[in-house]
């Protein structure tokens, strides 16, 4: 097997995944984890200039909000709406990290077999009591105008091993 060239997930300039092996992208739909359990897709980035509702500044670097509806605000105020809650911690505790590996089968192998362990327990009774809340906050509705959109996995739609058409 040839080594696989790192990627950027297209959603780069609000996760910050400058650099990513290609079958994670496969894995999740052509975006990164973070981008594939938050919005489940591609979003859309303007250069246009505009004041972001939320901190006033006028910038080039936006980004219609994931939630569908045609606001657009700054990169960085939607990174602060969407990635300040959640730390993983599975790489403390040992567990296989997705990097590490060739493909997705082989990542998945690994991490059913580690979370199989004694430590792979204790983490997980650790990391699900927060799962619920994590599960409501992958929904992060418009500040303007309240409108919402479920990220895939939560609504059940879309088919999360291969990238969409």
């Amino acid at each position: 097997m040839f080594p696989q060239k790192n990627v950027t997930c297209p959603n780069a300039k609000l996760c910050l995944t400058w650099e990513i092996e290609r079958w994670v992208l496969d894995c999740h739909r052509g975006t990164c984890v973070n981008c594939a359990i938050h919005f489940g897709r591609e979003l859309k980035f303007t250069s246009e200039e505009s004041e972001c509702p939320v901190c006033l500044e006028k910038t080039t670097n936006n980004i219609f909000h994931p939630s569908g509806c045609r606001h657009i605000f700054c990169v960085a105020c939607v990174r602060r709406l969407f990635f300040p809650e959640r730390e993983d911690t599975s790489k403390e505790y040992g567990a296989p990290q997705e990097r590490d590996f060739p493909d997705c089968e082989a990542f998945e192998e690994a991490w059913d077999a580690w979370i199989e362990t004694e430590i792979g327990q204790l983490w997980n009774a650790i990391d699900c009591e927060d799962e619920l809340a994590f599960q409501d906050s992958a929904i992060k509705e418009c500040p303007i105008c309240r409108s919402k959109k479920e990220p895939d996995w939560k609504s059940g739609c879309g088919n999360w091993c291969k990238p969409p058409p």
